[in-house]
């Protein structure tokens, strides 16, 4: 397993390769983890204790205890964004950055 390490102004970015095909990305910004692999993306924040999971195949899921109250602030702050790039089929390596710096602009990073 190889993994690449992108540092940006605003966290660190791990891309995990396995036989040189892209299996994983970790996006670490604060608190907050971001990850995406094949099937879903992914946010946990250790701060705030919330974990969320987004996939094309089962929509968002909270894997923490949240209040209904606490889901919609969720939803609202990160689900545009999750479902964006919800794999990391639909991640755009090339522009990462670039990406990562307009979804922070929209208060998903």
């Amino acid at each position: 397993m190889d993994i690449e390490k992108y540092n940006y102004s605003f966290g660190t970015e791990y891309r995990v390769f396995k036989d040189k095909v892209l299996i994983g990305i970790v996006l670490q910004v604060g608190d907050t983890n971001y990850y995406w692999n094949k099937q879903y993306t992914r946010i946990k924040n250790s701060f705030h204790e919330f974990d969320m999971i987004y996939s094309s195949v089962f929509g968002l899921r909270f894997l923490s205890e949240e209040r209904e109250y606490g889901k919609e602030a969720l939803k609202i702050l990160f689900l545009n964004g999750m479902k964006a790039n919800h794999n990391i089929e639909s991640y755009d390596l090339a522009e990462a950055q670039t990406t990562h710096k307009l979804f922070k602009r929209n208060q998903v990073l």
